[in-house]
C-alpha cells in the first residue's frame, strides 16, 4: 500500500487475519514466493528489503481469494502470478518507471481471464460489508482503506488506516479527505448524470479505495500536492465509475492511470521550469562576461593614456599638444548578449 514501514505492514496483516485468515495466509505466501524470486534472480537487496516486489504479489493473493474458490489450478496460478509480477516490477524499476500496482493489475487480469473458464474454478460471490453502530461515523473512510486489501469489515479497515497513520500521518489524512471527495464525485453521478452508482456501494468504500491510494501516493507538505491529489481523484473516480458501468474488473487501474497522468504532468512542468532557469542563468552569465570585458577595456585604456602622458613629459620641448590629440577617438568593440557591438568612443 505504498508504505515501506514494518509496523504498518504488521497492522495490514492483522487486519487481514481478523477478517479472513485464508486470505491473509495466501497473501503472506505470495509475498514469500515473490521475495524468493527476487533473491534467486539477484535483484537489488534494497528493493527486496523495502518490499517492492512483495506488495504486488500479496495483492494478487488477496484478489484470487476474493474472486475465486481455491483449488489446485488457482494455487498454481498464484505461484506463477507471484513470479511474473516480480519480474514485471523489476522491469519498471530498472527503467526508472513508476509501476505502482500495475504488476498486480496486469497479472490479476490475466489470471482471472484464464481461471474463470468454466470447469476450472468457481467464482465467489462478493463478501458482505460489516459495520458496527459505534463506528458508523467512521465507516466510509475505514471501508475505503480496507477495500484496498479486499476487506469489507469496518474494524479491518480501521487497522489498515492506523497502519498508514503510523507510517505517515499526512498520508493518512490525505487518504481520509480523498475518500470524502470521491464520495462527493460519485454522488454527483447519482444526482446529475443518472449513473447507476448506489449509495450503499459508496458507503462500502467501493468508490473510495482508488481515492485512498491517490491521496497516499500524492501526499506532501506543499500546497501543490493537494492540487495533484485533486486531479488524480477526479480522474480515478470518474474512470472507475465508467469501468463499473461496463462490468469491467477495474481493480486499482484507475489509480495507476491517474498517477501516470500526474507523473507526465509533473515531468512537463519540471522540464519547462528547468529550461526557464537555464535561460535566465545563461543570460546572467553573458551579462557578467560583458561587464567584465567592459571593465577590462576601460582599465587598459586608462593605462594607455597615463603612459602617453608620461612619454609626453620627456619629449622635446618642441612637442605640442597636437601630439597628445593623436590618441583621440580610440574605438573599442565590446561583445554583448544580443550579438551586437557597442562602439566606445574614448577621448
Amino acid at each position: 500500500m505504498l508504505a515501506s514501514n514494518g509496523y504498518t505492514g504488521l497492522f495490514f496483516l492483522v487486519g487481514l487475519y481478523y477478517e479472513n485468515p485464508i486470505m491473509a495466509t495466501v497473501a503472506l505466501s505470495c509475498t514469500i514466493i515473490s521475495t524468493l524470486t527476487a533473491i534467486i534472480f539477484k535483484f537489488k537487496k534494497e528493493n527486496i528489503m523495502e518490499g517492492l516486489y512483495g506488495f504486488n504479489s500479496s495483492l494478487i493473493g488477496c484478489a484470487m481469494v476474493f474472486y475465486l474458490e481455491l483449488n489446485v489450478y488457482v494455487i498454481i496460478g498464484l505461484i506463477i502470478g507471484s513470479i511474473v509480477s516480480t519480474l514485471i516490477m523489476e522491469f519498471f524499476l530498472r527503467n526508472n518507471l513508476p509501476a505502482y500496482t500495475f504488476p498486480f493489475i496486469f497479472t490479476t487480469w490475466v489470471l482471472l481471464w484464464i481461471l474463470r473458464v468454466p470447469g476450472i474454478t468457481n467464482a465467489k460471490p462478493p463478501s458482505d460489508t460489516v459495520d458496527y453502530q459505534v463506528l458508523i461515523d467512521y465507516a466510509m473512510p475505514a471501508h475505503s482503506f480496507g477495500q484496498v486489501l479486499f476487506l469489507g469489515d469496518c474494524i479491518s479497515g480501521l487497522l489498515v488506516l492506523i497502519g498508514v497513520y503510523i507510517w505517515s500521518p499526512i498520508a493518512s489524512l490525505y487518504g481520509i479527505i480523498s475518500t470524502i471527495v470521491s464520495a462527493g464525485i460519485s454522488n454527483y453521478f447519482i444526482n446529475v448524470s443518472g449513473s447507476a452508482v448506489s449509495i450503499d456501494r459508496i458507503h462500502a468504500g467501493l468508490y473510495g479505495f482508488n481515492a485512498v491510494l491517490c491521496g497516499i501516493a500524492q501526499s506532501g507538505k506543499k500546497p501543490i500536492d493537494g492540487i495533484y491529489v485533486l486531479i488524480s481523484l477526479i480522474i480515478s473516480t470518474t474512470f472507475y465509475i465508467m469501468l463499473i458501468q461496463n462490468n469491467f474488473t477495474s481493480l486499482t487501474f484507475p489509480f495507476v492511470l491517474s498517477m501516470w497522468f500526474c507523473c507526465t504532468l509533473k515531468f512537463i512542468i519540471s522540464n519547462y521550469n528547468n529550461k526557464t532557469n537555464q535561460t535566465t542563468i545563461g543570460s546572467s552569465v553573458k551579462q557578467t562576461k560583458v561587464y567584465k570585458n567592459f571593465k577590462f577595456v576601460l582599465k587598459k585604456v586608462s593605462k594607455l593614456r597615463n603612459r602617453n602622458k608620461q612619454n609626453w613629459k620627456y619629449k622635446n620641448s618642441t612637442t605640442t599638444n597636437d601630439d597628445i590629440n593623436d590618441f583621440t577617438l580610440k574605438n573599442i568593440i565590446v561583445p554583448t548578449t544580443n550579438n551586437n557591438n557597442i562602439l566606445l568612443n574614448i577621448i
